[in-house]
């Protein structure tokens, strides 16, 4: 074939070919790629499809589509109601460019896709399914099937598309369940290239997407490497006025709870993806602001909705490097002028709280029963800052009376550096203002942590509240205190620090102040306020948990005004009034602490809080104080009192406190303070001075108990007041020091005269208190002064008619368990000590009377006391008379109700010789001479005497004896002789008893009847009085005893003797006479007993040594030797036979004959009897202190039967 023939047939072939491919690609195509559609594509995805053109342009590679329309199924409304078929999606016109280089490419390059008006309708059925939930089921099980890549490393198809374009698109979402319905508008989207050519990797793909979700501009600028080795996109979103109305149903509120405005979201967030070499990275950036969103309650009940919170705008600026690393970072949030309305029920419950309230407690449960999360968030959380400002709180609490509301205004919450993931941490700031809080500050930072042991927070900051008015919230307070009380304003401020781990808390408050202004507490009667402070100021607080520490560093006052007011009930009104306080009121059935305690189940004590102040300053205070108890109200003012205290507290090492005080008294004179506080004991110990104080302003309180007026005095004092406050009702007040009083006078309100009167009066170790009434006083120093003394008939002092006798109220009486009330109050004087006195004392007691008119008086009263259990010590000493020297002493009682006196009085160098009408008398002699000296002792106990008075003679003479019909007919010389020692001198006790209010008893008679007895007694039983007046042995010296057949003396007659020379020495007038006395039966006997043993002992000498026989170390065999020799040689009839021979016996019967011939003659006797005596007259004269011619032998004789003694033989005695 020729060539011409081959290139004709060449070209028929090219334009056949040419116009084939012109056909099929116009031609063919469309009309296969529409049947395609209509038919396979159909039963494919399940829907019925419509496409009305189908082009395609082989030349160019353009083709197309026009009205593309995939229906849906058949469908029932959310009611069931059958629907007809809708559109699925449907598109107006599909255009896509492919460029020819795809076929040199190998692979897809489309230079253009254009998309209009796009429509894509879903629906979320009633059975919670969509309505292409059958296709996604279609094409996720052919998916399920294909294998998955091992890892995506871009290698698949590469292609190319570039100027992809869809405009007019939309989606909408019909929910049938929630009845809502959702609208994506005006979608659009631009891409100007996106390559996946290797070459092209690099080239950013850039794109838009705009559209408009419900209402509200959605624009997206996206740029990014997708296919690059390290893919990345960058997107930028802008989100404008997103109404959230229509996500109402998709939220579910608690019951009760209304979402009044859900408002709009905008936004402008950057998200940026990376896809590093250990993991992808999404970051996103920008704000999201929520606007116009208020929420509101509906009470249970009603229908009516109350607002609950308003937030007119919400910005949250994010900043998350990383989202799928688990981590949020946000720069700041800003909620700016929110409205919160809280209220509180009439029962007590937050509204809101109660709606809450309401749920079910499944949440709750199955928290218990999941496991414990140790952090705080499972994913790092990081916030700039978050602040809330021009925040208003309002808020109405309905559980007082009346209504309380009020309004928080320009609150403002700023928080910074929020960190959260295992841990929590942040700072905070808030501050806010308030028709009760004028200024509120609070700042500081948190951490919180979640540990297996419970959560660890910890706390630190600082508070600020100023300009707090009290009164605004007297609701509360009112309950309690009721309007006792009245604060002008309040101020408070702190740093703090809180601290929670292991579920125990601790913390403290440091740098703290508190300041109160106008403080009132009311009087209860209506007279004015009580306490009126002009301000209060606390600074340097601590508060710490841990050591339970309350730690003030300074509290200052001042203005300050009380007055206080003490009734007749002894209850002041300060003390009444806090104890009327509803809060201090206990209702029904009282019951003690003991009571609480038994009933209350056992908890374990908490250590008790410990309080601490440093400095304490007051200044300009006022105290007016009226005490109406007493019979003459007392009215005490003091003004200019300035006050400051050193550390003190409750701890044990600063429970107490020191401080000072001073102050001026409207009547005249300076107080000054100085003393310690103990809060724990509830106590104060006050060291006081007075500084010419009038002691006229003290006459009300002595008046009630002393018969008293005093007329003059100055004080000028120093001591301690005792205050003790644990019982309100009985408050404690007592004041232990001294006092001088200088020209002090005083009456007695009895008489009218004078009691006390002297230049200076002073009263130290003074213990008074007033509840309960006590007068103690150590010491009183009395100087140039004139008393007074009466000893009444009764036994009385004079003295004791000062004191106010107060009448038993029977019918108290009654109904108290004491049947007895003593009338006298608690008054004790330690000691009177008296110097430069004048008392003229006369004793009624005695008869014939007694007066001793005393001067140059020095000497005491020590431990007068109407409680003691020991009576009062008096001691005086002065002059009786001119020249007498006079001593009282003893003990008086005069303050109690049975009274008792055991005085001494002391007379010395009184001359015997004036007596002598007495002597006369009673004795029948006069005095020649001597001295008597008197130690009167007088012991009362109510009306009963018991005394013991000591009489002394010195040298005490009678003289010419005289006839008296009274006379006593005793020996009176002898006992005289008897009673007088030595030296002349005779020392009597003479006691006395008898009852004072028994009118037949006579002081003097007892005495004289006293006298007499004791002289009998010394004549009748003269060894049993001296011995007893000497301290011997009564009756034991009247004798000595000796052993039977004995004349040896003794150790304790050896002692007997010694005392019996001592009296005979003290007694030089009196002679003594010995009677010798034997026993006829045991004396005999015994001298027997020894002549037999000093016969037997003959005839063992030779036989037995002298030492051995010393020692009675004899043998029987030795023994019955010696008797059968010395019966042998005895002279005397011995025992014969029938026969008249001797008849031989026995051992013991030859002694019994040898003793019984042994003589013991009345003259043996009675020799034995003089070497008795005859011992006692050597052993007495060996001193050479007795006259031997005072000493006389009687003749010896028998003892009587009245001297026997079973183992012994009485030598006696006789005096003459």
């Amino acid at each position: 074939m020729d060539k011409k023939v081959l290139l004709k047939r060449l070209g028929i072939g090219i334009a056949a070919a040419v116009v084939l491919y012109t056909l099929s690609g116009f031609l063919v195509v469309p009309m296969t790629a529409k049947w395609f559609i209509n038919s396979r594509l159909e039963k494919i995805i399940g829907r019925p499809i419509q496409v009305d053109n189908v082009h395609f342009n082989p030349w160019t590679l353009a083709g197309g589509i026009e009205q593309l329309a995939v229906a849906s199924h058949h469908t029932s409304d959310k009611n069931g109601d059958s629907g007809q078929a809708t559109a699925l999606l449907s598109v107006k016109a599909l255009q896509v460019d492919l460029s020819g280089r795809s076929i040199f490419a190998l692979c897809p390059i489309i230079t253009q896709v254009v998309v209009d008006t796009p429509r894509l309708a879903l629906e979320l059925n009633a059975d919670n399914t969509l309505n292409v939930s059958d296709i996604i089921q279609r094409f996720s099980g052919e998916t399920a099937s294909e294998p998955a890549s091992a890892k995506n490393n871009n290698s698949g198809l590469p292609f190319r598309l570039s100027n992809v374009t869809l405009s007019g698109g939309q989606v909408t979402f019909n929910d049938r369940i929630r009845g809502s319905e959702h609208r994506i508008d005006n979608l659009s989207l631009t891409l100007p290239l996106v390559s996946g050519l290797a070459k092209e990797r690099h080239i950013p793909a850039a794109g838009s997407l705009g559209f408009t979700l419900n209402g509200g501009a959605i624009a997206i600028e996206m740029n990014g490497l997708p296919f690059a080795e390290k893919p990345s996109a960058h997107l930028e979103l802008k989100m404008n006025a997103l109404a959230l109305a229509a996500y109402l149903p998709y939220v579910s509120l608690p019951e009760g709870f209304v979402v009044q405005s859900p408002g709009n979201l905008d936004a402008a967030l950057v998200i940026d993806y990376e896809d590093r070499e250990s993991k992808p990275r999404i970051g996103v950036n920008g704000p999201v602001t929520l606007n116009d969103f208020s929420l509101g309650i509906r009470p249970q009940g009603t229908s009516e909705i109350l607002p609950l919170a308003a937030m007119p705008k919400l910005s949250i600026q994010t900043a998350v490097d990383d989202y799928l690393s688990g981590g949020i970072k946000i720069n700041s949030i800003l909620a700016d002028s929110p409205e919160v309305h809280l209220e509180r029920t009439s029962e007590g419950e937050l509204q809101s709280l109660l709606l809450l309230g309401k749920t079910d407690g499944s949440s709750e449960t199955a928290d218990k029963q999941s496991p414990i999360s140790t952090a705080i968030s499972p994913f790092p959380i990081d916030i700039g800052m978050a602040e809330i400002k021009n925040a208003t709180v309002n808020f109405r609490d309905k559980s007082v009376s009346p209504e309380f509301n009020t309004k928080v205004k320009n609150a403002g919450l700023i928080v910074r550096n929020l960190k959260a993931g295992k841990t929590l941490t942040l700072t905070y700031a808030l501050t806010a203002v308030s028709e009760t809080v004028k200024q509120l500050s609070v700042k500081g930072e948190a951490s919180v942590g979640v540990s297996d042991s419970g959560p660890a927070i910890d706390l630190k900051g600082n508070l600020l509240a100023e300009g707090i008015l009290p009164s605004n919230c007297n609701p509360y307070y009112t309950p309690y205190i009721g309007d006792a009380l009245d604060i002008g304003s309040v101020g408070i401020g702190a740093d703090y620090q809180f601290g929670l781990s292991g579920g125990t808390p601790g913390g403290e408050l440091s740098q703290g102040h508190l300041s109160v202004s106008d403080i009132r507490l009311a009087d209860q009667k209506g007279d004015g306020p009580a306490v009126h402070l002009g301000n209060l100021n606390l600074s340097d607080i601590r508060l710490g948990l841990e050591d339970q520490t309350l730690v003030i560093g300074s509290v200052s006052s001042a203005q300050g005004r009380i007055r206080a007011v003490r009734d007749r009930k002894g209850m002041i009104n300060i003390a009444q009034t806090i104890q009327n306080l509803p809060v201090m009121k206990t209702s029904g059935t009282y019951k003690t602490e003991k009571d609480k305690k038994d009933s209350e189940p056992t908890k374990e004590k908490r250590p008790a809080w410990d309080l601490k102040i440093n400095r304490v300053a007051v200044d300009d205070y006022a105290i007016s104080f009226s005490d109406k108890m007493h019979r003459e109200p007392v009215n005490i003012n003091v003004s200019d009192i300035k006050i400051r205290a050193r550390p003190f507290g409750t701890d044990q090492a600063n429970h107490k406190g020191d401080f000072t005080a001073q102050m001026t008294l409207k009547s005249g004179g300076k107080v000054m303070l100085d003393g310690t506080t103990d809060i724990p004991g509830a106590k104060a110990n006050i060291a006081v001075r007075f500084n010419k104080v009038n002691f006229t302003t003290l006459q009300p309180y002595f008046s009630d108990y002393l018969n008293l007026t005093i007329g003059s005095g100055h004080i000028q004092a120093k001591g301690d007041v005792a205050l003790g406050w644990a019982d309100l009702e009985n408050p404690v007040v007592s004041f232990q020091g001294e006092a001088g009083v200088n020209d002090f006078t005083s009456k007695s309100k009895v008489s009218g005269n004078d009691f006390f009167r002297c230049k200076t009066f002073y009263l130290g170790g003074m213990d008074v208190s007033v509840n309960p009434v006590k007068v103690h006083v150590r010491e009183v120093s009395l100087t140039d002064f004139y008393k007074r003394a009466v000893l009444s008939k009764e036994g009385r002092l004079n003295i004791s008619e000062i004191i106010v006798k107060k009448d038993v109220d029977t019918g108290e009486a009654n109904r108290t368990a004491q049947a007895k009330t003593d009338p006298f109050p608690d008054v004790a004087i330690d000691t009177i000590t008296i110097q430069g006195g004048h008392v003229n004392f006369t004793d009624y007691l005695t008869q014939p009377n007694f007066t001793a008119n005393m001067t140059d008086i020095t000497g005491s009263v020590t431990g007068l006391s109407s409680r003691g259990t020991k009576p009062a010590t008096v001691r005086l000493k002065g002059l009786h008379g001119s020249h007498s020297p006079l001593d009282i002493s003893g003990t008086i009682d005069p303050l109690k109700q049975t009274p008792g006196v055991d005085l001494g009085v002391s007379f010395k160098n009184i001359e015997l010789p004036q007596f002598n009408a007495y002597a006369g008398k009673y004795l029948g002699y006069e005095i020649e001479k001597g001295k008597l000296m008197l130690d009167l002792k007088y012991n009362i106990q109510g009306t009963v005497l018991n005394s013991s008075n000591r009489i002394f003679f010195d040298q005490f003479t009678l003289g010419k004896r005289v006839e008296s019909d009274d006379a006593t007919s005793l020996p009176v010389e002898l006992a005289v002789s008897l009673l007088k020692n030595s030296k002349g001198e005779i020392d009597l006790d003479v006691p006395v008893k008898g009852d004072l209010s028994d009118p037949e008893f006579s002081y003097g008679r007892v005495v004289f009847k006293t006298v007499s007895n004791l002289m009998l007694s010394i004549v009748k039983a003269p060894f049993k009085i001296l011995g007893s007046l000497m301290g011997f042995g009564g009756e034991e010296l009247g004798f000595v005893a000796f052993t039977p057949g004995d004349h040896t003396l003794d150790d304790d007659t050896r002692k007997k003797l010694d005392q019996l020379a001592t009296l005979l020495v003290e007694k030089p007038k009196i002679s003594l006479e010995i009677l010798g006395r034997f026993d006829r039966d045991r004396d005999e006997a015994q001298l027997r007993a020894q002549r037999y043993n000093t016969l037997l002992a003959g005839y063992l000498t030779d036989t037995v040594s002298p030492e051995a026989l010393k020692m009675n170390a004899v043998t029987p065999e030795q023994k019955a030797a010696a008797l059968d020799a010395a019966y042998a040689a005895a002279d005397f009839p011995k025992p014969k036979d029938a026969s008249g021979k001797e008849m031989p016996i026995g051992t013991d019967e030859k002694e019994k004959l040898l003793i019984t011939a042994i003589s013991v003659t009345q003259s043996d006797l009675e020799a034995l009897a003089m070497q008795r005596s005859e011992r006692i007259q050597s052993y007495l004269m060996a001193s050479g202190k007795i006259d031997p011619g005072r000493i006389f032998i009687h003749k010896p004789g028998p003892s009587e039967k009245k001297d026997a003694d079973t183992h012994h033989v009485k030598t006696l005695f006789k005096l003459k």
